[in-house]
């Protein structure tokens, strides 16, 4: 086999696995719903519907705390938790008098929470690919210097 050859099947092997393991990211679910959350709001903006507002609440609670029924757990990442329970508060205290200028405020909210989810969702990545780095440089007998070089690439 050619080294190119080892070369892109070692980065196939590699690859694959990271996007195999992102899928054991706890909170993809999380992450879907928050944006679901979004929606929510950018529709409310033209008509406000009980639906609407029992399914953006029942969501936001299921953020925080958990709720089975939608497959959340409640998150225990300070910065997002924080933040949900501000959107929460702000909820609450508006969600019988909904503006325009409340939906825009919880909008601008919501993607904070959303760019916290895609940064934890990084820092997760990256722990699997140096996890598959390690794991890979242990089961090597004799450390290959020009793989460890494709690695340092990722």
């Amino acid at each position: 086999m050619t080294t190119f050859a080892k070369y892109l099947t070692l980065t196939a092997i590699f690859t694959s696995s990271i996007f195999a393991s992102s899928g054991n990211y706890l909170l993809l679910n999380d992450m879907k719903l928050i944006k679901e959350e979004s929606k929510i709001v950018k529709k409310m903006s033209t008509e406000v519907t009980d639906k609407d507002v029992k399914e953006f609440s029942k969501i936001l609670d299921g953020l925080i705390n958990g709720d089975d029924s939608l497959n959340l757990r409640g998150t225990k990442i300070s910065a997002i938790r924080v933040k949900l329970i501000d959107i929460r508060e702000f909820w609450n205290s508006k969600k019988g008098s909904l503006d325009s200028s409340s939906l825009i405020k919880i909008d601008i909210e919501i993607n904070k929470v959303i760019k916290l989810y895609a940064k934890s969702y990084n820092k997760y990545l990256q722990k699997q690919k140096l996890a598959t780095i390690i794991t890979q440089h242990m089961n090597q007998s004799k450390p290959d210097r020009k793989i460890l070089a494709l690695y340092e690439k990722f």
